[in-house]
């Protein structure tokens, strides 16, 4: 049986999308005005495979940072673009190749 739909009036996934590829600085004037006190989590690769959308948007709104593990070992960060740029440009002037 299918559940009725509530009219929202509006593409809800659209929103969705829209927050996950703006920067932070595009939102509410930047993450660092509603920064949590705690900005990074860790997660298995599992639990991240089911909220991988609510992980994206804490990443693109609050600057969340989120370490994939693998068996308890971290193997993977998920970091909002400023930061992944900045460790980019870091890389390229040192002249240090990717990990």
């Amino acid at each position: 049986m299918r559940r009725a739909r509530r009219d929202l009036g509006f593409d809800h996934r659209s929103i969705v999308a829209t927050c996950v590829h703006m920067r932070p600085q595009e939102v509410s004037g930047g993450y660092d005005v509603a920064m949590p006190e705690e900005t990074s989590t860790e997660m298995g690769i599992r639990e991240l495979r089911s909220s991988l959308s609510e992980v994206m948007n804490a990443t693109a709104v609050r600057g969340q940072i989120t370490y994939v593990t693998s068996h308890g070992r971290r193997v993977a960060a998920i970091v909002p673009v400023p930061d992944g740029e900045a460790i980019e440009a870091q890389r390229k002037s040192e002249g240090t190749p990717p990990a």
